[in-house]
């Protein structure tokens, strides 16, 4: 192939939109790479700074085993510069290396590079190889002078190499022209920064991509490629890569930009009425060493937030924290003060928020909120930097009522010297129930109301609750929130994309301002994102970020792709969409299917999506049989059931089939129900569902008469709440459950009644802690010749048992492992075969 549709790839790799590093699945003698150009076992490499690392190019090139560079014959360490001429290694390969720009060969972009090329181009020298190929920096074969001075515009840090080409400029000319114009004709409409964008019909454009308006009116286009920010003016034919700023919609929303803030009806305001946007990260808890490492309140880590576009910074302060008896009190203050003062002087806006939990069964326990405030504001006083955060999640047992009564002393406190000063609320149900405020809002200016969302919370009643709240004109600030996701060891590892985009995509709707939970890990590792043993490398940042970090970031630049969608629930009683009344006693298969194409012959269709973005559509299609629909879910991307999946697919009386081909389910946690009263189901297999987190499957096939097998294969949950699960499977002959750990099970009750088909049952590795009931649990299991419970030994005092046989096979064998038990069973059912 020639060299110039070579570099015309790289041109088109860098103009494609920024995607955080993904993960490939490649051949041991295949490199890939998202960010670079590898071809005829060459890489061609795109420096970001004058010296180009090995553990850059690591980076940036995805693989499976060791990988090793070396220059000529000498390995390189990570910390190594590598060049042009280099080469490295995979298990069974070997690559050239090109890095663009480095002519010399020397892992370095220096005025000597400069003067190699421009004496090749007035042809004093020459180029042959691999220096050449890292000399083409325009994408044209022949090298001119807009190589040298591209060259030349990166070592003096004033462009990027190979970023637009000529079509490109004009297109950029022309968008940048487009809202100057329309900025200029509506200066009093206040649709500035990313607003723009929404009122102008340019079809080329990115959704990341911003028009950024200054507060000098100056027209700017905000731009990302290739983990790297520029920024284009629109007086200006230079592109400029931004450095310590990255390219976000929070990009001008500082304090010495915006001031002070202020509330107007449902938006928060800058001091020329601009609608702002602030987000930011929080500390955790105490500042104690039981509770957390503290090291990501340093300068550095403010600087470090700062260049990624945060412009706001939560500092969590608990009740323990506010003892003035403590003999650490003045050093808990005087912290307190530092992060204070290090977020001001990074000119960021700061959220001081207090939590009185540990203190509200005194009495006048709103006292020590309020002398905590004053001792801050004697300090402090109107400071424009300054948010106040009056209660951090008031519990489930605390109605709105109280935190107004509570609200009307503290606010007063704060509003003697801060008058004008933003307040946060909190809300019922640990900052879920916003809803709870609408009608009943504080009589004060500038009060926000919060809210909070972690993961397993992500379900369509608490959405609601947000959405609800919003649509209400409520000015609603998420103060804290994270993509963390069950009860692993460490949270923060464990994210779902498709649960937090769901999430994430009502924030964008909304231009909703929020804190990410945490900076530094906490007593509960709920979603910290850096990890706490790293230290800052500005180059490479990620390498610092747990997986909710990485999430924060791709946030951070507005880039709101995924591969994974989340399905609403559907797990209300009088049933809607497909299980409405209407259809489900209609459908006959239900199918998973990629692409969200529907074809002209649905009768009807849904949006299933739980963003409510119809990324997820759901559609009916006429069957083979007559009057009878197929149900069709089809996404894009893959799609992940809900954490709460109960009653998914509950009273679909005919269906007789699922296909779960493009489905994941590693994030469900309760399906009880899900597949109840599907009495014309024949079988079904499962053996595609990772049940991680599964812990509740409640009625799992309850009444599934028709059901002759289940497949489990690869089932090994831990499972809490299983009842009814197969109650009337009555054409069930066999059932493997030996993998289900039920050690955290107490309840068995009803578990197996009316099997009447079950041949054979072994849960002899069955062994719950403290049995509670095994009532009806084998009842009319009329075709059972041997079970085997014999890890059923921990039953406690004054269990229920109650027809826990009745009606069971007469010649069945019994096996029992609890001596009490077996001999309970024995005067309870004397012609039973019980050992």
């Amino acid at each position: 192939m020639k060299i110039r549709y070579l570099i015309l790839i790289i041109v088109i790799l860098l103009l494609t939109p920024f995607v955080l590093k993904t993960s490939f699945a490649i051949d041991d003698d295949q490199l890939t790479s998202t960010n670079y150009v590898i071809k005829d076992n060459t890489i061609y490499a795109i420096p970001t700074s004058f010296e180009y690392k090995v553990d850059e190019l690591i980076y940036n090139v995805d693989y499976i085993k060791t990988i090793e560079a070396y220059n000529n014959t000498t390995k390189l360490n990570n910390d190594d510069n590598i060049g042009t001429g280099s080469i490295i290694k995979n298990n069974k390969a070997t690559y050239n290396v090109v890095v663009l720009g480095d002519i010399s060969g020397d892992g370095t972009i220096s005025l000597g590079d400069v003067s190699y090329l421009y004496n090749y181009y007035r042809g004093k020298s020459e180029l042959s190889g691999l220096n050449l190929e890292a000399a083409k920096l325009t994408g044209n074969d022949d090298i001119g002078l807009g190589d040298v001075s591209k060259l030349y515009n990166f070592y003096r840090g004033k462009k990027a190499f190979t970023f637009y080409s000529d079509k490109d400029f004009v297109s950029v000319r022309n968008y940048l022209s487009l809202a100057s114009e329309y900025y200029e004709n509506n200066k009093t409409s206040n649709k500035l920064g990313t607003n723009i964008i929404d009122e102008l019909n340019i079809e080329d454009r990115e959704e990341k991509d911003q028009i950024v308006v200054t507060k000098e009116g100056k027209v700017e286009l905000a731009i990302s490629r290739n983990n790297r920010c520029y920024r284009k003016y629109s007086n200006s034919d230079d592109i400029e890569l931004i450095e310590n700023r990255s390219c976000n919609a929070n990009i001008d929303d500082f304090v010495s930009n915006s001031g002070y803030l202020h509330v107007s009806g449902s938006k928060l305001l800058d001091e020329d009425n601009r609608e702002v946007k602030l987000v930011g990260t929080t500390s955790g808890i105490y500042f104690d060493s039981e509770t957390q490492n503290v090291n990501q309140t340093s300068d550095e880590f403010f600087k470090t937030m700062k260049s990624w576009g945060t412009n706001v910074f939560r500092i969590f302060i608990g009740s323990k924290f506010y003892d003035k008896t403590s003999e650490n009190y003045d050093a808990y203050f005087e912290k307190l003060k530092q992060v204070i003062n290090s977020t001001i002087n990074q000119d960021m806006y700061i959220i001081i928020n207090y939590d009185p939990a540990g203190f509200i069964n005194e009495e006048n326990w709103q006292y020590r909120a309020e002398e905590f405030f004053n001792e801050v504001l004697d300090i402090y006083g109107n400071d424009k930097h300054i948010i106040y955060e009056i209660w951090n999640e008031p519990n489930a047992s605390t109605s709105w009522s109280a935190v107004k009564e509570y609200a009307n002393k503290v606010i007063p406190v704060i509003r003697e010297k801060a008058p004008d000063s933003i307040i946060l609320v909190g809300t019922p149900n640990f900052d879920k129930r916003v809803d709870k405020v609408i009608g009943n809002q504080l009589n004060y200016n500038n009060i926000m109301y919060t809210y909070h969302m972690y993961t397993p919370g992500v379900t369509e009643e608490n959405l609601n609750y947000f959405i609800e709240a919003n649509e209400a004109g409520l000015p609603i600030f998420v103060s804290e929130w994270a993509g963390v996701v069950g009860n692993p060891p460490n949270r923060a590892d464990y994210i779902n994309e498709a649960h937090a985009n769901a999430f994430a995509k009502l924030l964008k709707k909304y231009n909703s301002s929020y804190i990410m939970f945490t900076s530094g890990r906490s007593v509960w590792s709920y979603g910290f994102i850096f990890w706490y043993d790293h230290t800052w490398d500005a180059r490479y940042p990620e390498k610092i970020l747990s997986k909710n970090g990485l999430l924060f970031k791709r946030l951070l630049y507005n880039d709101y792709s995924t591969d994974h969608y989340l399905m609403v629930e559907n797990s209300d009683n009088e049933g809607k969409y497909y299980r409405s009344s209407e259809y489900k006693d209609k459908i006959v298969s239900v199918s998973f299917k990629k692409g969200l194409s529907v074809p002209t012959n649905a009768i009807k269709q849904w949006d299933l999506s739980q963003a409510k973005d119809e990324s997820i559509i759901g559609y009916l299609v006429p069957s083979s049989e007559d009057n009878m629909y197929d149900l069709v879910i089809v996404s894009d991307g893959i799609i992940n059931l809900p954490i709460i999946s109960r009653n998914l697919f509950e009273g679909l009386t005919k269906v007789k089939s699922y296909d779960f081909s493009n489905v994941e389910t590693d994030l469900i946690m309760n399906m009880s129900y899900i597949f109840k009263n599907n009495n014309s189901l024949l079988s079904i297999d499962l053996s595609s569902f990772d049940v991680t987190n599964l812990r509740y499957m409640y009625g799992l096939f309850q009444n599934d008469s028709s059901l002759k097998s289940i497949n489990f294969e690869g089932w090994n949950p831990s499972i809490e709440g299983l009842t009814h699960a197969f109650y009337n499977c009555s054409s069930l002959e066999e059932l493997d459950l030996s993998n289900f750990d039920v050690s955290k099970t107490n309840n068995f009750s009803n578990l197996f009644y009316k099997n009447s088909s079950l041949k054979e049952l072994d849960l002899s590795n069955w062994n719950p802690d403290g049995i509670a009931n095994v009532s009806y649990m084998f009842k009319s299991t009329t075709s059972l010749t041997r079970l085997d419970i014999s890890g059923f030994k921990n039953f406690s005092e004054g269990y229920n048992n109650e027809h826990i046989f009745d009606y069971i096979n007469s010649e069945v064998e019994i096996i029992t492992g609890d001596e009490n038990f077996k001999n309970d069973m024995i005067s309870l059912y004397p012609d039973l075969n019980i050992k």
